[in-house]
């Protein structure tokens, strides 16, 4: 307990503002009779201690933390947390604080300010009256800063502070000020108000601690008359003199450290370096649609055809060939049957094709490999051709578009043979020059370099120019060709299992052009008319083919092998 009470104060010397705190602890648990061991990690939503946080505004605060960990048994509490009688507490691993700044909260109350707050030249505390030396109470720590702003003494700032709240508020019952409120605050008494604040900074190279300021709020007003407050915790502070309040101001976003407050100020005015990352090949991006690429060309897609309409889907059977004797096996390991698929069902959406169809094994695997990928391009291509007539005004508005762009180069073209045509001429004449002997001092350029640039300018000519929209209209043709094949589980058992004779007919017959695979798991596997997915892998972790079914209703439910 000694130590969860120093930790705690060690995050209390730390913060700057209030705070909320909770804690969790991290446990393990051990079962009597399987002699198991469970860890439950800290978290802060189903595992925390207290059940609200305690807010944090000063010292005096920090004993009502102190007093709930006594009276809290942890080991009765970590009990609690068991599945059933069988689990006890074997140990306590670690515990993690959940600090929660807050910074929209009423700054005013009595706080003990630390030594370099009382002892610089720079700063008036505030936080006692001279004359009675006893801690202010009434929470108008911003308008005796104002008093003294305006030219009062420390001594006699209790009428003008009182002037000054009346002008702002005629509540009763005053909390503070909020950094929230300061806007108005300036705009009320003409003026701009800056926060800052002071922060130990410890170098354990060095084993040295140094005093950095930091700057809260900045103005954004333009009045000539401006006031510099200092924040710890709840309370606000005088800055009488700037530059003496602190020998380095750090940047709040990016940590870098300037000598004056105004070189702090310019600075922060456009840092953006709140946090850098920096990641091998650049910052991911999400990449754009075929959708989003017709949009930004001015081609609108229905909401009703942004999604594929069409599907099929498929599961393996297998049997197990038994062998005593495998070829792989090992001293430390032992085969014990080969999966060999014998049968598979596929069915799909696709008009036409929305009848299941099982595809059984007469001997040869390879061959109800073929005619279940050839049933399934079959279904493939019916659905393009549904398809192409659903996207027919999309393909018409692009062709239009392309005819109007062709009929504009045309002109172009039509305006510049003349000039081409003059160019070669005289490039003839140069070349006759040149073998003639003529022109001695082009001859290295013309009978060189130029006719590089002929053979450059030849190749040119020879590339076909497409235009983009052409390019967008073959990959909006290539979407529609590849049909989603969905499987669950597929992605770990049935492709394996049936690998090598599936991989083969692909390689051979269809275009492949990409898979995505984590360890043994193929979690996309894409041809030019297929595109093999598992539904696995957009499920919670541990959910059942029975549990999927039931989630969404279905009438049907999961079917057993008559093995």
């Amino acid at each position: 307990m000694g130590q969860l009470v120093a930790d705690i104060d060690r995050i209390f010397q730390h913060q700057t503002t209030v705070f909320k705190l909770n804690l969790s602890f991290g446990f393990v648990l051990f079962n009597n009779e399987t002699q198991q061991m469970q860890y439950h990690h800290p978290s802060a939503n189903n595992n925390r201690v207290f059940d609200s946080p305690f807010q944090i505004h000063n010292r005096e605060d920090l004993v009502q933390v102190r007093r709930a960990l006594e009276n809290i048994d942890i080991h009765e509490w970590a009990r609690q947390q068991h599945p059933n009688s069988k689990w006890i507490v074997m140990d306590f691993t670690n515990v993690t604080f959940y600090v929660t700044k807050l910074r929209d909260h009423p700054i005013g109350h009595s706080v003990r300010l630390p030594k370099y707050i009382l002892e610089s030249r720079a700063i008036v505390s505030l936080d006692c009256d001279d004359n009675t030396s006893l801690p202010y109470e009434d929470k108008l720590c911003f308008f005796r800063c104002l008093a003294m702003h305006k030219g009062c003494h420390p001594k006699n700032l209790e009428r003008d502070t009182q002037h000054f709240y009346e002008q702002y508020s005629e509540d009763d019952e005053f909390d503070g000020v909020t950094l929230e409120e300061l806007p108005e605050l300036e705009k009320l008494f003409e003026l701009n108000i800056y926060v800052y604040r002071l922060t130990e900074l410890h170098d354990e190279d060095d084993d040295t601690t140094s005093i950095v300021a930091q700057l809260i709020q900045r103005s954004h007003r333009r009045y000539a008359n401006s006031m510099y407050l200092n924040l710890y915790c709840s309370h606000f502070s005088y800055i009488k003199n700037l530059a003496m309040y602190s020998k380095s101001y750090c940047c709040c976003k990016c940590d870098k450290m300037w000598k004056t407050a105004k070189a702090l100020n310019e600075h922060e005015r456009t840092c953006e370096a709140t946090i850098r990352h920096i990641f091998p090949g650049g910052a991911y991006r999400v990449p754009q649609t075929i959708f989003d690429l017709l949009a930004a060309e001015e081609i609108e897609i229905p909401e009703d055809l942004r999604y594929f309409p069409y599907r099929a889907t498929f599961d393996f059977e297998c049997y197990f060939k038994r062998e005593t004797e495998h070829p792989r096996n090992t001293a430390k390991l032992t085969w014990e049957a080969e999966h060999i698929p014998f049968s598979v069902s596929v069915c799909s959406n696709v008009p036409g094709y929305d009848q299941p169809k099982c595809f059984v094994s007469s001997g040869s695997t390879s061959e109800m490999i073929q005619q279940f990928v050839e049933y399934l391009v079959e279904v493939s291509q019916e659905s393009y051709g549904l398809l192409l007539d659903q996207f027919s005004d999309v393909f018409r508005q692009i062709d239009e578009r392309v005819n109007e762009v062709g009929e504009n180069e045309v002109m172009e073209v039509a305006a510049g043979e003349d000039n081409e045509q003059n160019t070669e001429e005289q490039m003839i004449e140069d070349m006759v020059g040149c073998l003639m002997g003529l022109n001695s001092e082009a001859s290295e350029d013309v009978c060189g370099v130029d006719k590089d640039e002929v053979d450059k300018d030849k190749d040119v000519e020879e590339k076909d120019v497409v235009h983009p929209l052409l390019k967008l209209q073959d990959k909006l043709s290539e979407y529609l060709q590849e049909l989603p094949i969905l499987g669950f589980n597929s992605g770990k058992y049935d492709i394996n299992a049936a690998k090598n004779p599936f991989f083969s007919h692909l390689v051979k017959h269809e275009q492949v052009k990409f898979v995505i695979k984590r360890n043994n798991n193929h979690m996309c596997l894409k041809t030019q008319h297929l595109k093999f997915l598992d539904i696995t892998n957009y499920l919670a972790p541990g959910f059942c083919y029975e549990q999927f079914l039931k989630a969404y209703e279905c009438s049907q439910t999961k079917g057993y092998f008559p093995y």
